[in-house]
């Protein structure tokens, strides 16, 4: 494996584990509201939103992969 390609497997990995530290707080936030009668903070699309931003949805990676 290749520097390039060792970036490129860091760079994926650093982005997953800043989603799923992302989603465990907008998590625990809807979990608090939920707690208190309210309601949630963050729905369905907030959690998607976050997989986009961070480029890790299925087509997002099918094109790292791809090297687009």
């Amino acid at each position: 494996m290749d520097n390039s390609a060792l970036r490129e497997l860091d760079y994926g990995f650093n982005m997953a584990i800043n989603t799923l530290v992302s989603a465990m707080g907008m998590f625990a936030e809807n979990m608090n509201r939920e707690n208190q009668g309210l309601s949630p903070a963050y729905s369905e699309k907030e959690f998607q939103e976050l997989l986009d931003k961070n480029g890790i949805n299925h087509n997002s990676v099918l094109n790292r992969w791809e090297g687009r």
